[in-house]
C-alpha cells in the first residue's frame, strides 16, 4: 500500500455515506441519502479529477436522478423521491464498493487540498448561522424574506408537481422545474400552502448556501498561494451573500437563480479542472446541459459551449494514445451524451415550440442597465488580452480567464439573438429574459475577475482595476430594499423584519390560503398590500399558469363588477376580504346571484 492510497480510510468515507443516508431516513429526507452518495462518489472521481472538479461533477451526477424522477413519476405512478431515492441508493453502493475494492492502489486528495475543501466549508456555515439567527430574533422577517413577485408561481408549481407526481406536461406544461421539483420532490399531493411555502423557503435557503459554496470553490480551485485563495473565496462569499445576487433574487422571487448558479457554478470547475480526464469532464457538462435546461433554459447552451471547448482542447490522436478513452469512461461519454441530445429533442425542442413565444415578453426585473454586463465584458477582454501578453496571472488562472470568456461570448449571443427576436417581432428588446441571463452571467463573470486577480503574479497592479469595477457595480446598481446596511446585506434587512409590515401580512397570507375556502382581497390595506395578497391568493387558487383568475391579482382596486367576476372564478362559498364598509354592499348590488362571505380583519 502507498503512502497516499486509501487503505482503511475507505471504510470510513463509505461508513459516513452510509450515516448521511440513515441519518435523512430518520429525519424523513431523501436529500440525506443524496449527500451519502456524494462522498464516495467525489472520492471515486478524484481518481481521474482534481478534489474540487471531482466534487462539482459529483454534485452535477447526483442532481440528475432529481430530473429522472420527476419526469419519471408521472409515468409510473409513483412519487417522483422514488426514482429519485433509488438512484441514489444505486450510486451510494456502487461507489463506495468501487472504492473499497480498489483502496489499497486509489490515491486519495493530498493535505494541502483536504485543507483547501475545509475551507470551502467557511460559506456553508455562514449560511446555517444565518438562517439560525433569523430563526432566534424576535422580530425577524421569518416568513416574509421568500413571499414577493415570483415567489407564488414558484409555489404554485410546486403543488402542481406534487399533486401530479412530478412534471406532466400534458397535464401543467413547465419548462423551468428543477428548483421547484428539488423543493417539493418529497411533497405530498395534498400539502397545505404554509407546507410547500416551508419547503420552498427551505429549498431557496440551501440552494443560496450551496451556490455561495460551489462559487467560493472557484478560487480555492484555481488561485495557488493558499492566502489570496482563501481571500478570494471570501469576496465571492460576500458577493453571493449581497444584494447584487440574494438580495435581487427575494426581492423578486427568483429562486431558480440560485440552482443556476450551483450548476453553472460546476460546470466552470469542471471545464477548468485541465489536469483530468477529459471524456469524464465532457460526459459530466453533457450531464450539466440537461440540468441547466431543465432549471432555466436560455442558459443552457453555457455547458455545451464549455464541452465543446474542453473536447477540442486535445487533439484525437492525443486523446487516443493518453488511453483517455478507457471503456468506463467512454461508455459514460456516450451515454451522458446520448441522454443530452435525447433530452434537448424531447423537451427543450417541445417547450420552445409551445412556449417560445413567452421567451420575449416582459416580465417583473429591477433596473439593470446593459451598462453594467458591457462593462464588465470590457473587464474581462482586458484581462484576457493582459494575460496573453503578459502572462500576468498563472496557469489555472488564465485557463479560468478563457473559459470565463467563453462564458461570457456564449451569453453575449444568445442574448443578441432575443434582441434581435424582439426586434423583429417589434418588441421592446431589452425585456425580462435578456436581462436575467446578463445579471447572472454578470455574477459569474464578477467570480471570474475575482479569482483572476487573486492568481494574477501582480495582484497590486491588477486591484486597482478590480475595485474599479465592483465600486461601479455597488453605484450603478440600486439596491432593491434601500440604501444602507439593510439595502446591501439582505440578512441586515431579514433581521430587521423586512419591509415595514411585511412580515404580519406574509402570516396573514398563509392563513388565508390553508382555507379551504377560496380568499380574494379588496380595499382591504394599501394597494401594494392587496396586490401582494390577491397575487398569492388567485394563483394557488388557479388550475394553471395560464388561468384567467390570475389576470385579477392586481386589477380590482376600484370595480366591484371585475371583484364579482373574480369571486365567481374563485370556486364555491368565495371569502371577500375587506376594510371598507360600503365594499359588501356594493359587490352584492353589483351581482345580487352571487353568493359570497365578507371576512372584516381584526381591527377592521
Amino acid at each position: 500500500m502507498t503512502p497516499t492510497a486509501w487503505g482503511r480510510l475507505a471504510w470510513v468515507v463509505l461508513a459516513l455515506g452510509v450515516a448521511a443516508g440513515a441519518g435523512g431516513f430518520v429525519v424523513g429526507t431523501s436529500w440525506g441519502l443524496a449527500l451519502g452518495a456524494w462522498l464516495p462518489l467525489t472520492a471515486v472521481l478524484a481518481a481521474r479529477l482534481r478534489l474540487p472538479v471531482a466534487g462539482a461533477s459529483a454534485v452535477l451526477l447526483l442532481l440528475a436522478p432529481v430530473v429522472v424522477g420527476l419526469r419519471l413519476g408521472p409515468v409510473l405512478d409513483v412519487s417522483p423521491s422514488v426514482p429519485a431515492r433509488a438512484l441514489w441508493l444505486v450510486v451510494l453502493l456502487g461507489a463506495g464498493a468501487v472504492l473499497v475494492a480498489t483502496r489499497h492502489r486509489r490515491a486519495r486528495p493530498s493535505a494541502p487540498a483536504l485543507r483547501r475543501g475545509a475551507w470551502a466549508c467557511v460559506p456553508a456555515l455562514v449560511g446555517v448561522l444565518a438562517v439560525a439567527v433569523v430563526l432566534t430574533v424576535p422580530g425577524a422577517a421569518v416568513r416574509a424574506w421568500a413571499i414577493r413577485r415570483d415567489s407564488a408561481t414558484n409555489v404554485l408549481f410546486m403543488r402542481f408537481i406534487a399533486q401530479d407526481g412530478g412534471v406532466d406536461p400534458g397535464v401543467h406544461p413547465n419548462p423551468a422545474y428543477l428548483f421547484q421539483g428539488i423543493a417539493a420532490l418529497e411533497s405530498v399531493p395534498d400539502a397545505a400552502a404554509s407546507e410547500l411555502y416551508t419547503a420552498y423557503q427551505i429549498g431557496w435557503a440551501v440552494c443560496i448556501t450551496a451556490s455561495a459554496v460551489v462559487l467560493a470553490c472557484v478560487p480555492l480551485a484555481v488561485v495557488r498561494p493558499t492566502g489570496r485563495a482563501v481571500l478570494a473565496a471570501l469576496v465571492v462569499t460576500a458577493l453571493v451573500y449581497s444584494w447584487l445576487v440574494t438580495g435581487f433574487a427575494m426581492s423578486f422571487g427568483f429562486a431558480n437563480v440560485s440552482l443556476t448558479l450551483v450548476v453553472l457554478g460546476c460546470c466552470l470547475l469542471v471545464s477548468a479542472g485541465q489536469r483530468g480526464s477529459v471524456p469524464l469532464r465532457v460526459g459530466v457538462l453533457a450531464v450539466g446541459a440537461v440540468l441547466a435546461a431543465a432549471t432555466w433554459a436560455p442558459l443552457a447552451a453555457v455547458p455545451v459551449v464549455l464541452g465543446v471547448r474542453v473536447l477540442t482542447s486535445v487533439p484525437l490522436r492525443a486523446l487516443v494514445s493518453r488511453h483517455e478513452l478507457r471503456r468506463g469512461q467512454t461508455w459514460f461519454l456516450a451515454a451522458a451524451l446520448a441522454s443530452a441530445a435525447a433530452y434537448a429533442l424531447a423537451v427543450v425542442l417541445r417547450d420552445v415550440r409551445s412556449d417560445g413565444g413567452n421567451l420575449l415578453q416582459d416580465g417583473w426585473f429591477f433596473p439593470w442597465s446593459w451598462w453594467v454586463p458591457a462593462t464588465l465584458a470590457v473587464g474581462l477582454s482586458a484581462c484576457v488580452v493582459l494575460a496573453r501578453s503578459r502572462g500576468r496571472s498563472d496557469g489555472d488562472a488564465r485557463l479560468l480567464l478563457r473559459d470565463g470568456a467563453v462564458l461570457g461570448a456564449t451569453v453575449v449571443v444568445v442574448v443578441l439573438v432575443f434582441v434581435a427576436s424582439a426586434v423583429v417581432a417589434e418588441l421592446r428588446p431589452w425585456t425580462y429574459y435578456p436581462k436575467k441571463m446578463s445579471w447572472i452571467a454578470s455574477i459569474l463573470v464578477v467570480v471570474v475577475l475575482v479569482t483572476v486577480v487573486a492568481g494574477a503574479r501582480r495582484p497590486s497592479r491588477a486591484v486597482a482595476p478590480a475595485v474599479a469595477l465592483l465600486a461601479f457595480a455597488a453605484v450603478v446598481v440600486p439596491q432593491p430594499d434601500g440604501p444602507g446596511l439593510r439595502g446591501y446585506v439582505p440578512l441586515a434587512g431579514i433581521v430587521a423584519g423586512g419591509p415595514a409590515g411585511l412580515e404580519s401580512r406574509s402570516v396573514q397570507i398563509l392563513a388565508w390560503l390553508d382555507d379551504p375556502r377560496p380568499h380574494l382581497v379588496w380595499l382591504e390595506g394599501s394597494t401594494a398590500d392587496d396586490d401582494l395578497a390577491n397575487l398569492w391568493l388567485t394563483t394557488f387558487i388557479a388550475d394553471g399558469a395560464e388561468d384567467p383568475l390570475r389576470s385579477y391579482a392586481s386589477t380590482l382596486e376600484h370595480d366591484p363588477t371585475q371583484v364579482c367576476d373574480a369571486l365567481r372564478r374563485a370556486g364555491d362559498d368565495p371569502v371577500l376580504v375587506t376594510r371598507a364598509a360600503n365594499a359588501g354592499p356594493a359587490v352584492a348590488a353589483t351581482c345580487p346571484d352571487l353568493d359570497f362571505t365578507v371576512e372584516v380583519p381584526d381591527g377592521g
